[in-house]
């Protein structure tokens, strides 16, 4: 009797081995192993470059813009760094005629100041932030003097869905702009001064802006 029983279960076991090794069906005949599908995209590569077989890369289109400020030669200067991207490389430069200097300062300016003194303000914070947003829409509406294209870079990329299969082949385009220093802390005086406060918590408000902003350096 015994001999009986040891058949079966040798056959269970089989059955149970033979379906762990088999990849699962996802529905639509797809047998890719579950760890294949979850593996990330190969990375982006460089395929060619604005001075491709004359130079290498700029190392500032490939850093971080905290990296570039730390360089030497921006001392004293606010670095912009912007890029734009398209199927087509003329196309990417046009993008990069609309870029504004003076959004981008607005830009930073409200960030400074949200990252500085949100949740400080006591009192009627509905007033303070009115007059937070005054002055950050009199900064993008001015204009900022000084500001001068510093250098500019394209490459085109690669993108990759998997490790055999290409996405799409991308231009991006570079564009570094400088600001002095003492440009930008002009144009936030103007938006004060343009911004006089007219009631006590305004006043608070405007204190505390210039608070976030005053070591801007």
């Amino acid at each position: 009797m015994k001999k009986y029983f040891i058949i079966p279960l040798l056959v269970l076991l089989l059955v149970a081995v033979g379906c762990k090794s088999t990849p699962k069906d996802k529905g639509n005949g797809d047998t890719t192993p579950t760890s294949d599908l979850m593996k990330p995209p190969p990375e982006p590569i460089i395929i060619s470059h604005q001075y491709k077989g004359l130079g290498e890369v700029p190392e500032w289109v490939l850093m971080p813009i905290g990296k570039i400020e730390e360089l030497p030669e921006h001392r004293g200067y606010y670095v912009f760094k912007e890029s734009f991207s398209g199927r087509n490389l003329e196309g990417t430069k046009i993008q990069a005629q609309n870029f504004s200097v003076d959004d981008q300062i607005a830009r930073m300016v409200s960030v400074r100041i949200q990252s500085k003194y949100a949740g400080a303000i006591v009192g009627d914070s509905d007033m303070a932030e009115q007059y937070f947003e005054k002055v950050v829409k009199s900064i993008a509406e001015g204009r900022v003097g000084g500001s001068k294209k510093y250098d500019e870079y394209w490459v085109q990329r690669r993108y990759f869905k998997d490790e055999n299969t290409v996405d799409k082949e991308v231009f991006e385009y570079y564009l570094l702009v400088r600001v002095p220093m003492s440009e930008i802390k002009a144009a936030i005086a103007r938006a004060f001064d343009g911004n006089k406060p007219k009631s006590e918590e305004e006043t608070r408000a405007r204190d505390l802006v210039k608070d976030a902003l005053e070591d801007l350096d």
